[in-house]
């Protein structure tokens, strides 16, 4: 049976979820042995509690956790408002999305059986001799730190597996932050201190590869978003696993949805249906236009908020001001193109609907509902993917692993394994997400939370 570590940043998306309720399944059958949990990123004491949640429902009190707090992100929210100082918009990285209802939970009740340690170097120190798997769906900070304490611990070590792609620069591998969609997100992509993130992954891959650099038993493991995308969750599939895990990710792409409706956009335009859209905006253009001409709107009160914040803010603070303004700015252009009637009329109306008119709270409200109408995935489930890779990698057709140069040319020295291709052969059949949505089912039944 194989020993795994798990790094995680639980509740930022759902995949998080998903990739720990097979793992937990797993071990609680025994197939593989998952030694501990470690919280990655920001809000680590929420993402830890997600983590005592699931542990409780799985009835499972032989994982420990690893919270070290020394170690966690502070980024400050997107926006702050300035006259009340509470978060105006929270979608960064420090959003934790919670599996459970605060007021029903007792926390204190749910951990008070598992063992906790401070740090992952405490973990190794105390329970590991060798032969353990590193799965890194998250920054991988915790194991970074372990390392700079004492870079032997690597021998422990046998496979680590990366939820990001890497390319080749002179010789050495490196964590691939770039723009256009490349570059990833557990790897700094994104994250304001996105060198530093960078720069941590870099020395884990860089004593890896040192140490077992003639080793053919011994590998990094990388999977880029062109492959993990290639599965796709809708609204139909995480209803036919699980009604809570159902709403738990539409919940989380509903807020990113409303809080960012141009990048939202841009980010699903292969995942949005034009035709549905356009009968969503018929159905509800007068809806639209009343939110542009009435002055109590919640648009226009938006508007107006925003205005009395840039009047009272610092006039130096020239960066918050641009913000500010950009993002009436922007409100404006949609507001002029529909009145306009343009190009870009159904495109605008969309963004404002969504914005202001869908609850991202309530997935039962009638302008949520015509807005699930529109988008055809709710998730990927990424980090599920990369489990597959870990458990199941009999599912995956290694031949198709690919190393790109600076110049995206193949590197075939390597004895790494990189997936980062929109290649759909990447998969030996075509049964993936059928079998993800049939363990996930199995692992959520009440009988696998409950069976010894």
């Amino acid at each position: 049976m194989k020993n795994y570590i798990l790094i995680t940043d639980i509740g930022r998306d759902t995949d998080d979820t998903l990739a720990l309720i097979i793992l937990l399944y797993l071990h609680k059958i025994k197939k593989i042995k998952l030694l501990t949990i470690a919280v990655s990123g920001a809000k680590l004491k929420n993402r830890a509690n997600c983590i005592f949640y699931w542990l409780s429902r799985y009835s499972i009190i032989d994982i420990s956790v690893v919270i070290s707090l020394n170690e966690e992100f502070i980024f400050s929210p997107i926006d702050i408002d300035e006259r009340t100082n509470k978060i105006v918009k929270d979608i960064d990285s420090n959003v934790c999305i919670l599996p459970y209802d605060d007021t029903d939970i007792n926390i204190m009740e749910l951990k008070k059986n598992i063992k906790t340690y401070d740090n992952l170097t405490s973990f190794f120190d105390n329970n590991v001799d060798n032969n353990v798997n590193v799965i890194s769906i998250a920054p991988v900070r915790p194991l970074y730190n372990c390392l700079i304490n004492n870079p032997k611990i690597i021998d422990k070590v046998s496979n680590i597996y990366f939820q990001g792609n890497v390319y080749y620069s002179k010789n050495s591998m490196i964590p691939d932050i770039r723009g256009g969609g490349r570059g990833a997100y557990n790897f700094g992509n994104g994250f304001p201190n996105s060198e530093e993130i960078q720069k941590e992954t870099k020395y884990v891959i860089d004593v890896f590869h040192k140490r077992y650099m003639r080793s053919l038993d011994n590998r990094l493991y990388f999977l880029g978003k062109n492959t993990a995308y290639l599965v796709e969750f809708n609204q139909k599939d995480l209803n036919s696993i699980d009604k809570d895990i159902a709403e738990l990710s539409i919940k989380k792409t509903l807020l990113f949805a409303k809080n960012l409706p141009d990048i939202f956009s841009m980010v699903f335009k292969d995942n949005i249906d034009n035709k549905a859209k356009k009968v969503v905006i018929r159905k509800n253009i007068v809806h639209i236009k009343d939110i542009i001409s009435d002055e109590k709107s919640t648009m226009n009160q938006y508007i107006s908020d925003l205005n009395d914040r840039i009047n009272i803010i610092d006039r130096k603070n020239i960066a918050k001001i641009n913000y500010l303004e950009k993002e009436i700015g922007t409100i404006k252009k949609h507001i002029d193109s529909i009145n306009k009637g343009d190009e870009d009329y159904y495109d605008s109306c969309y963004i404002l609907f969504t914005q202001f008119l869908m609850d991202n709270e309530d997935i039962r409200n009638k302008y949520t509902i015509d807005f699930l109408r529109t988008i055809t995935k709710i998730s990927n489930p990424y980090d599920l993917v990369l489990t597959y890779l870990v458990i199941y990698g009999n599912l995956f057709n290694l031949n198709k692993s690919k190393f790109l140069t600076k110049n995206d040319n193949e590197y075939i020295k390597s004895k790494h394994i990189q997936f980062n291709e929109k290649d759909k052969g990447i998969f030996k059949n075509k049964g993936v997400k059928g079998h993800m949505k049939r363990m996930l089912k199995k692992a959520l039944s009440k009988k696998s939370k409950t069976s010894t």
